[in-house]
């Protein structure tokens, strides 16, 4: 039979078809790394032999000859943005020898039950290779939901009983919206970022203290020079690293700072009386954490909120009393949620270190 023929075919030329799939892949990752995209997955095979024989079996089709076959050869890129699909398409395009009459952008389905089928594919050849292979392009959200449909076992739409259709529609239509919105969020991400970092230096532009808005304010001039000094002071090399964004977050909406315009006002404001309190500060976290400013290879970015954060504490409460409960309550806030007591020592320890004649300032006395 034709089809055993072209089985046993198929056995002589796999040699030649890996070598395919991986030169491909190869060259692939190269230009997906250049051009930095945002992406899940790159992925190759080289069809199966029995995955093979059931195509070659199928009673609606007929292949003549191996050269049929367009996908012996598959490559898949996954991505986490609908938008990014069409740079990959170009990159695609510029690369290798398009097969447009049999590549399909099911994209353009106009079934809405069909989503996980809105995949781009590509029929390609390359430098003259004999074999065709196959690329398609999806998001994440398209993968999961023709993974999850193959795994029901529905590959036919004639094969779904029509309430289960239904159901599957509904489900798609979730799924492009949550993929157009995914898109329209990260435009959203980076229009804001580079609004934040104009808005950042006029004194009345008010503007929340976020991820983004933190990174950008902390990449400043100005707060770059304090923070440059800071870490001679320590005899360390300033890092272009962030000191965990979100916990100096958590820390600042512990101290009332919500608002990068008062933040800005509050660190140019104090950043001598924060000078001051760096090296009583690294006493204090020798004594509780086990490491001092001689453990710090690097000051990370960020860091000079830390001290920003004690200091607002220690200066906002003129007895004693006041202080050791503001910093205990602090303290649980922020590193020991379920161990009031630790907060309450470890509060008393930076205390009793300020106080101590070991250390050379205390930031409490400053006003």
């Amino acid at each position: 039979m034709i089809k055993n023929h072209l089985l046993e075919e198929y056995q002589q030329i796999q040699p030649q078809l890996q070598a395919l799939e991986k030169e491909v892949f190869s060259k692939l990752h190269g230009l997906l790394k250049t051009a930095a995209l945002p992406l899940h997955t790159l992925s190759s095979r080289v069809k199966k032999p029995d995955s093979l024989a059931r195509k070659l079996n199928r009673p609606d089709r007929t292949y003549h000859a191996l050269s049929d076959i367009t996908d012996l050869v598959g490559l898949r890129i996954i991505t986490y943005f609908e938008d990014t699909i069409d740079e990959i398409a170009a990159l695609v395009e510029k690369t290798f020898e398009i097969d447009y009459r049999h590549s399909i952008d099911k994209r353009k389905s106009l079934d809405a039950s069909r989503f996980g089928y809105r995949s781009l594919h590509y029929i390609c050849s390359y430098e003259g290779v004999p074999h065709r292979f196959e690329i398609q392009i999806r998001t994440i959200l398209q993968h999961a939901w023709a993974e999850t449909e193959h795994d029901l076992g529905y590959k036919s739409e004639a094969s779904i009983p029509l309430e289960i259709r239904r159901r599957f529609s509904r489900i798609a239509s979730l799924l492009e919206i949550a993929d157009a919105e995914f898109s329209s969020i990260r435009s959203y991400l980076n229009d804001y970022a580079q609004q934040a970092s104009q808005r950042l230096v006029q004194a009345d532009g008010h503007l929340g203290v976020d991820r983004i808005s933190l990174e950008q304010f902390l990449h400043d001039p100005e707060v770059t020079a304090i923070e440059q000094h800071f870490a001679t002071q320590i005899d360390a090399t300033l890092s272009e690293a962030f000191f965990y964004p979100d916990y100096l977050i958590r820390m600042l909406n512990a101290v009332g700072v919500d608002d990068m315009a008062q933040l800005r006002q509050t660190l140019l404001t104090h950043q001598q009386e924060l000078g001051q309190f760096i090296r009583p500060y690294f006493e204090f976290t020798r004594k509780v954490w086990q490491f001092d400013s001689r453990s710090l290879s690097e000051f990370l970015r960020g860091y000079s909120l830390v001290f920003l954060a004690h200091f607002l504490i220690l200066r906002d409460n003129a007895l004693g009393i006041e202080r050791l409960d503001k910093l205990a309550k602090f303290y649980q806030l922020i590193d020991y949620p379920h161990d009031e007591n630790t907060a309450r020592a470890v509060a008393e320890t930076l205390l009793e270190t300020l106080q101590s004649g070991a250390v050379h300032a205390n930031p409490s006395n400053q006003s």
